[in-house]
């Protein structure tokens, strides 16, 4: 287990010790975007916060719903295609397919279960959560700006809990000033890119003229040109 990872499991038992969905589901959210850190790391394998999370999601979710998963019948038909493309998977089946595969129907069933939390979480919880996981994103990613060109050193801080999995990300690979790429949690600018973008629009078009609002479109639409 990771130094990050420690911290991970603590905080994910501190989610579970709270009442309300609002503390799983940003934990969820926020792992979502730690694309850089492993909370196991087992040789040159590692596993991320997303899938340990999604599990601990799915079991919050399904004792908090008194075991009663959200069937609906668009669950259903997504199921069935995504066990249609997989087939030529489980055909050359191996240990490393296997574990991929294995998270991946982790994945799927927690996108499933998200579509029950409407009826846990106000559209307010829901701004205050993505409000909350966008400043995350947008701060690290003016550090991890400064210190990919080479501005400010490569801090022990973001090494161990941001950027913990080497191997994966472009945060090792540049130090120049001539390197202005934002990507902050993420592995690389491409996979940022559609976060923001999203972030961006899902704040602009909530129609609130709040100072925190404006400031947040401001700063991801910085962000969206780096």
């Amino acid at each position: 287990m990771t130094v990050f990872g420690i911290f991970w499991i603590i905080y994910l038992f501190y989610c579970l010790s709270k009442k309300g969905m609002y503390h799983m589901f940003f934990a969820l959210s926020l792992s979502m975007v730690l694309q850089c850190d492993n909370v196991f790391q087992f040789g040159s394998i590692g596993i991320g916060p997303q899938i340990i999370t999604s599990i601990f999601f799915i079991a919050y979710y399904l004792f908090k719903n008194q075991f009663k998963f959200p069937i609906q019948k668009e669950n259903g038909l997504q199921l069935i295609g995504l066990l249609l493309l997989l087939l030529p998977i489980f055909i050359s089946l191996n240990d490393q397919n296997g574990i991929r595969i294995l998270m991946l129907l982790f994945y799927i069933i927690c996108s499933m279960v998200v579509v029950g939390v409407a009826k846990y979480l106000t559209y307010d919880e829901l701004y205050e959560i993505l409000y909350k996981v966008s400043m995350i994103v947008l701060v690290i990613g003016f550090f991890q700006i400064l210190m990919t060109m080479g501005v400010i050193p490569k801090l022990w801080l973001f090494k161990n809990f941001i950027y913990n999995d080497v191997s994966s990300s472009q945060f090792y690979i540049f130090n120049s000033f001539s390197y202005i790429r934002f990507f902050s949690t993420f592995r690389e600018p491409s996979y940022c890119a559609p976060f923001i973008i999203a972030m961006f629009f899902f704040f602009f078009e909530s129609g609130r003229k709040t100072r925190e609002n404006v400031r947040i479109c401001i700063m991801l639409f910085l962000a969206i040109i780096l």
